[in-house]
């Protein structure tokens, strides 16, 4: 509508303030509307619509998740900054951190005590505990030497009553295995392993005799050395029972005999994993038991010592630690309140009294009401015209009648797709600012990308563009001549600068009249 409403004054302003209208009513010659090529400025325009926002907008939310309490602000509220606008339940949190102080408490009354020096009675605590300590220790020593004696014994009953009726000649350097094993490699693997088992059991026998209670770090040497040679046994047994498992009953084995084998195999397994069980929990006391005596030695040593500054200062650390628990917490309770870091509106908030809310949730959205700008999508067509800082002439839905002015202050690098079109969203800034703005009032723009001065001008109406270039018709006396042209900027009124091929005060003719 208003392309249509410019063409028409263009129109009524080409017939009279170009004096160019010539008609020869009443004569047999042809009637034009002409233009005079004249001096005047162009202004190419780019219109969109748009809408006016906050350019401060916060949306704000908890860090943590919790039960609303309170609301004091809701939407359409005016806050300042700072106002209070929800309250998490902290009872929980006030509780920690009433016991981190606490703790803080302990850790300063234990600093005192270690400025005061050890009393008797405490390292008469400390020796007894070393003594029990290493008490544990004699006793998980013991135990452990038992379990490596054991292991041997189980290891040995494992092969030679339970494994080695599956053999002939199983003790010698060539065992054969008396079973079918389809599989022939696997075949070879049992009857090396009961090679391999045999030196296996000397090797258990003999450390077996030799095991002591009375070093812990010999003892945890053998357990390792025993571990690896009965691991190694229970691999050569995981073998036989894959062999014996795959058998099934035939004219020259019964069911039960095929039974019976796997019965035994699996008693054997058995009694190495306990073996090994039972060696690797042993150990662990043992371990543990080493660790306490350790520790309580250390403990005692400190203590006869009295504070050194090392103490000292380890203690102010843990206070320094705890110190900084509680302020955590006390950060904790203060993000329990949400504060409006602006002045503005309430423009959302969806929190309900005793309602659960998530962490990083937007809950409340605020705009700032004193600071508004335009914000509107440029289609693909027109971004390459438009850049930042371009003036724009503003009229607003709500103010008929009125003009604002603006400028492009921002235009996003990456584009958006609206309806399936390339649009690019840009920001359009009010020279002065009216204190009637709201948000979300619809705003029409006229950017203007380009202007120029006292440049030669004519209609539109007055270009011919076809296959063969651009051209006018100029009016010379009464012969029309065709005339090439090179064109400029065109703007929305429907002027267009002449670049080249008319002169200042040509006459050429309306092309959109037809002739009489």
């Amino acid at each position: 509508m208003k392309l249509i409403l410019k063409i028409a004054v263009l129109i009524f302003v080409a017939g009279a303030g170009f004096a160019g209208y010539k008609a020869l009513k009443g004569t047999s010659e042809p009637s034009y509307e002409t233009f005079t090529v004249i001096r005047s400025s162009v202004t190419q325009d780019v219109t969109l619509t748009g809408k006016t926002q906050s350019t401060q907008t916060v949306d704000l939310s908890f860090e943590n998740s919790g039960k609303i309490k309170s609301i004091n602000k809701d939407v359409g509220d005016k806050v300042s900054e700072e106002d209070i606008i929800l309250i998490l339940d902290s009872s929980e949190q006030t509780l920690e951190l009433a016991e981190a102080q606490a703790s803080l408490e302990v850790q300063l009354s234990a600093l005192r005590e270690l400025k005061k020096g050890t009393r008797p009675e405490e390292i008469l605590v400390y020796e007894t505990k070393l003594s029990n300590a290493k008490v544990d220790l004699t006793s998980g020593l013991g135990t452990l030497a038992d379990k490596l004696r054991d292991a041997f014994t189980k290891s040995d009953d494992s092969i030679h009553n339970n494994v080695d009726q599956l053999f002939s000649n199983p003790r010698s350097s060539n065992p054969q295995i008396n079973i079918t094993v389809s599989d022939s490699q696997l075949k070879a693997n049992i009857e090396q392993g009961r090679v391999s088992a045999e030196i296996l059991l000397g090797t258990l026998r003999d450390i077996s005799g030799s095991v002591s209670s009375q070093s812990s770090s010999v003892l945890l040497g053998q357990s390792s050395q025993v571990l690896l040679e009965v691991n190694t046994l229970k691999k050569f047994l995981d073998n036989v029972a894959l062999a014996v498992n795959a058998l099934t009953a035939n004219s020259s084995l019964t069911q039960v005999t095929v039974d019976s084998y796997k019965s035994s195999v699996s008693s054997a397994r058995t009694i190495v994993n306990t073996a090994v069980s039972a060696i690797l929990t042993a150990e662990e006391k043992v371990r543990a038991a080493l660790s306490s005596v350790s520790l309580s030695e250390k403990e005692l040593s400190l203590k006869k010592a009295g504070a050194t500054s090392e103490q000292l200062s380890s203690q102010e650390a843990k206070i320094r630690q705890s110190q900084a628990y509680v302020a955590r917490l006390r950060l904790i309770l203060g993000k329990m309140t949400m504060k409006s870091p602006i002045s503005g509106v309430v423009t959302k908030q969806d929190a309900k009294i005793g309602g659960i809310v998530s962490a990083q949730v937007p809950l409340v959205s605020i705009i700032s009401e004193n600071s508004l700008q335009i914000e509107a999508n440029i289609p693909e067509v027109d971004i390459g015209r438009i850049d930042v800082n371009d003036p724009v002439r503003i009229t607003i839905d709500a103010f008929p009648g009125e003009n604002f002015e603006g400028r492009v202050s921002y235009v996003d690098p990456a584009e958006t797709i609206i309806d399936g079109v390339v649009n690019f969203k840009s920001k359009i800034e009010f020279t002065l600012l009216d204190v009637r703005f709201k948000s979300g009032l619809t705003a029409n723009l006229e950017i203007q990308t380009l202007s120029k001065s006292n440049v030669l001008t004519i209609p539109q109406l007055a270009i011919v563009e076809n296959d063969q270039g651009t051209f006018v018709k100029k009016l010379e006396g009464n012969t029309l001549r065709d005339v090439s042209v090179t064109l400029g900027v065109r703007d929305n009124s429907g002027n267009i600068e002449v670049v080249s091929g008319l002169k200042e005060g040509d006459v050429v003719i309306n092309v959109g009249l037809k002739t009489k």
